[in-house]
């Protein structure tokens, strides 16, 4: 199954009223988010999109696809830089220059270059619970990296590259913080203002923790501290809940 995203002017919401088409759906809109409520041969769940502050648009999934999907992004203009929080099945990012799985209870950078079709692949029967954030390079800059010289320099350099010349993929372990994030807003209750401040509020949290894991793993000495055993199992423990 294979469905056209335009990722329209690096927002994701409008993509996901396109989704609802595609799996012949009606969607309502609450405060802003777009909610398609999945009831289709090839689709089970909810999935929700939204435009926030600061450039930032998300994704989250909360549903079990029972055929393989294509997701093919377009962009008018720059591409947005994406960022993945998977507690979920796997999914396949790609570009011309890209082809890497983000794997189940992984976060990611993929951050494709201009003029350039990318795609997301899930394979059938992927159970997804998984955010999708994307980040307007020129508008986040502004307005949220006040200090965004004390990131490394390949992090400086992606914001920075208005024009998308440069491509970039960076995967890491789920932290706890991020696992429960993603809980938090696939499972959410809250509706209206209340939900919107809450996706506001946790996706800035998880750009922040991932950026965060970046430089950790990218710069020798920047922390003592290292993953251990009982960390992973905490990562896992997460994702069987939030699966379950």
């Amino acid at each position: 199954m294979k469905i056209d995203f335009l990722v329209e002017n690096n927002r994701l919401a409008r993509g996901v009223e396109q989704l609802s088409k595609a799996f012949k759906q009606k969607f309502e809109i609450a405060c802003g988010e777009v909610i398609i409520n999945l009831e289709h041969e090839n689709a089970i769940g909810k999935m929700t999109g939204i435009d926030l502050e600061h450039g930032v648009s998300a994704i989250v999934m909360n549903c079990t696809l029972k055929d393989d999907v294509e997701l093919h992004f377009s962009n008018d203009g720059v591409p947005p830089i994406y960022f993945f929080f998977n507690c979920s099945n796997s999914v396949i990012v790609e570009d011309e220059k890209i082809y890497k799985e983000v794997s189940a209870a992984t976060s990611a950078i993929f951050a494709p270059i201009s003029d350039t079709p990318h795609k997301i692949n899930i394979a059938r029967n992927s159970v997804m619970k998984m955010v999708i954030i994307a980040v307007n390079r020129v508008d986040f800059i502004e307005k949220v990296l006040c200090d965004i010289n004390s990131f490394p320099q390949q992090i400086v350099s992606l914001f920075k590259d208005t024009k998308a010349k440069e491509t970039l993929y960076f995967q890491s372990a789920l932290i706890p913080e991020m696992s429960q994030s993603i809980l938090n807003l696939v499972e959410d209750s809250k509706m209206g203002l209340e939900r919107k401040m809450e996706i506001e509020s946790k996706t800035l949290d998880m750009i922040n923790d991932l950026l965060k894991s970046y430089r950790e793993e990218k710069l020798e000495n920047t922390s003592n501290y290292k993953f251990i055993a009982e960390d992973y199992e905490r990562v896992k423990d997460a994702k069987d809940i939030i699966i379950d």
